[in-house]
């Protein structure tokens, strides 16, 4: 396999993740966001992530990357939904208290836009089963961060505009397929947002 064919794939992968960063993200839910590819012309900062993709004796490079973009190794996707959540978390204003499960922390933060809740995986399960009756279900969006766990934020209202500049890029190597993907964030304004951290 060539460059130009790595680069090929390396498009279509980017092309999935800027999709994702504008539909699945804490920022697109609660305000506008742009996303740029990068086509290798600036330096980004941010969040960079590099892995090596081996290749079996007697595969090919197109089987090595779709097997390895299935395993957990490459959920690239994923790892950087993340980070961008964690960057969305690293900006928000204090939480204006501090609340329980079982109090009404939801009703004081619906004014009929989306929530976005920030957490571990097992806290968000955790708010998903205790809001199921809740009349703002469907507008609750669970965006998971890395953390302590035990508490999750929950906020609305509008995020400031943001633009990220993000990249797949994919080059062959003595040790095979080098994979390495780029994120970067700028905001616009601190937008107007409401929080409330629950401790569960």
């Amino acid at each position: 396999m060539n460059q130009a064919e790595l680069a090929e794939i390396a498009l279509v992968w980017s092309d999935d993740l800027a999709c994702a960063l504008r539909e699945r993200t804490a920022w697109a839910h609660l305000g506008k966001v742009d996303v740029a590819l990068n086509r290798g012309t600036s330096t980004l900062g941010g969040f960079i992530d590099r892995r090596v993709v081996k290749v079996a004796p007697g595969k090919s490079p197109v089987d090595a990357l779709e097997a390895w973009r299935h395993s957990p190794d490459g959920r690239v996707v994923d790892r950087v939904l993340l980070q961008a959540n964690m960057m969305f978390a690293a900006r928000l204003p204090p939480a204006s208290r501090v609340a329980t499960l079982s109090e009404a922390w939801l009703g004081e933060l619906d004014a009929g836009g989306p929530i976005v809740l920030l957490g571990t995986g097992s806290d968000l399960v955790t708010i998903a089963r205790a809001t199921l009756s809740s009349p703002a279900r469907p507008r609750l969006h669970a965006c998971a961060t890395e953390g302590r766990g035990g508490s999750v934020s929950a906020i609305s209202g509008e995020a400031g505009a943001c633009n990220m500049v993000a990249m797949v890029s994919a080059s062959p190597g003595p040790d095979g397929i080098h994979v390495v993907t780029v994120l970067d964030v700028k905001t616009k304004g601190s937008g107007k947002l409401k929080r409330i951290d629950v401790r569960l």
